[in-house]
């Protein structure tokens, strides 16, 4: 389970906000055993994240991010 930092579950193949990177993508794999998971920005660039440095792309978009 993910939860982002806007306190919202996603799951494996849902878009959300990078607001470390500042971009949005795709959770691209299943956490690891410590919550850690791959990120496919739309980019096309990767990141490897936990849900602490996510958020919705709704939150990100009333934050003015997006």
């Amino acid at each position: 389970m993910i939860v982002t930092e806007d306190g919202v579950e996603v799951v494996l193949g849902q878009r959300v906000y990078n607001y470390y990177d500042r971009k949005a993508g795709v959770i691209a794999s299943y956490p690891d055993s410590h919550g850690w998971f791959d990120f496919q920005h739309d980019d096309g660039t990767r990141a490897y994240l936990n849900g602490q440095r996510i958020c919705t792309i709704d939150y990100a978009i009333r934050k003015d991010w997006l």
